[in-house]
């Protein structure tokens, strides 16, 4: 989503409200997945203060995926904040609060998407004590433990028990 911005750019004392939903749903993540089936919504302030050019984004939305311990779906929510300067020329700092704006217009798009993958969390949970599957027979655990062995030993160190028995 490309916006316009050259009023706030050229004009000090000026400002802009966004109020914006994006649609995501062609985004491919998580190994081919598509997880964003409703449109984020974005929200926020492009303020032009004595010739620096601030942007300050709310972005909320949801999306699907699994839990990481017993693969059931789950919903995770995000609601991030985010601020931005805006500049129209290559500064020599590495900054990635930092935005090149070229032609007067901003790829709104692009600074969510990168916002929410970055806001993404590494691994989700169905719930906080989720007891995941059994790595044996791959029975969920929160539905009640399996009939699988509790102690195995190493098959490496199965000789040592044979030394134990005398």
């Amino acid at each position: 989503m490309i916006i316009d911005i050259s009023s706030v750019l050229k004009n000090e004392n000026s400002r802009m409200e966004l109020d914006k939903n994006i649609d995501l749903r062609f985004l491919e993540v998580m190994g081919g997945e598509h997880p964003f089936d409703k449109p984020f919504h974005v929200t926020g302030v492009i303020e032009n203060k004595a010739g620096v050019v601030e942007m300050r984004l709310s972005i909320k939305g949801e999306f699907d995926t699994f839990c990481a311990r017993c693969l059931k779906p789950v919903k995770e929510y995000l609601d991030l904040k985010s601020e931005y300067f805006l500049v129209t020329e290559r500064q020599n700092a590495d900054n990635d609060k930092l935005i090149l704006v070229e032609d007067n217009s901003l790829d709104l798009s692009e600074i969510v998407i990168n916002n929410i993958l970055i806001g993404m969390p590494l691994k989700s949970l169905c719930r906080e004590n989720c007891k995941g599957l059994c790595p044996k027979c791959g029975k969920d655990l929160n539905l009640g433990d399996c009939d699988c062995p509790k102690k195995e030993i190493d098959s490496r160190f199965a000789v040592l028990k044979e030394l134990l028995k005398d």
